[in-house]
């Protein structure tokens, strides 16, 4: 949103500029104005396609670091599972045992 309100504010500033120009020197008015009015657009639509790849490239980051997140996490429960059965295995056998010597 930060960056919305930057171009937004250098968009605004640069046709006060174009404005100023206009009433100082009225004998070119008709050049400053159709200047302006072919440079505004651009600086608005150049303005928000940087802004999104921005963006985009910074959710790109995000994913990738989430991604490697979820695959440590992932690794990390399958190998709990591995103990869990391990375990069972274990005390199933403990039981066992403990029946035979009664």
């Amino acid at each position: 949103m930060y960056k919305e309100q930057l171009l937004a504010l250098y968009a605004t500033s640069f046709a006060i500029v174009f404005t100023t120009l206009i009433f100082l020197n009225p004998k070119y008015s008709q050049l400053w104005f159709s200047l302006e009015i072919i440079v505004l657009p651009l600086i608005y639509t150049i303005g928000y396609q940087i802004i999104l790849k921005r963006e985009k490239r910074k959710n790109n980051n995000m994913k990738k670091t989430m991604m490697k997140n979820y695959e440590k996490l992932e690794n990390y429960t399958f190998l709990k599972e591995k103990e869990i059965v391990i375990l069972k295995r274990k005390i199933n056998e403990l039981k066992k045992l403990t029946k035979r010597r009664k």
